[in-house]
């Protein structure tokens, strides 16, 4: 069984004009552009031992082709920050659990 977008109201899936007003992921993509296409350009001049050992450069590191565009990197680090705070985000809620004799 599926769940997520197949239960969705037709309108507010992602291809219609309501459900992509409804979201803030381009104004959220365009302030981290804001943000990181210069600390990636920044970092596109330093040598590969003078750069920090961090997240970002381990992903301009291994992009390949397009993937090196700073916009794209951008992209690739907001969906690794969603990630890691909707994980996050479920660590303080307890999964219900079933006792022994009731299963």
């Amino acid at each position: 069984m599926k769940f997520g977008a197949p239960f969705q109201p037709q309108l507010t899936q992602p291809p219609s004009l309501i459900g992509m007003g409804l979201t803030h992921v381009k104004a959220a993509r365009r302030k981290a552009e804001q943000f990181l296409v210069p600390i990636i350009e920044e970092r596109n001049q330093l040598p590969l031992e003078e750069r920090p050992n961090d997240m970002l450069t381990w992903l301009m590191e291994d992009a390949i082709g397009e993937e090196k565009d700073p916009r794209n990197l951008t992209l690739r680090v907001l969906v690794i920050n969603f990630a890691a705070i909707h994980t996050t985000s479920r660590v303080g809620y307890p999964q219900p659990t079933l006792s022994p004799g009731l299963v």
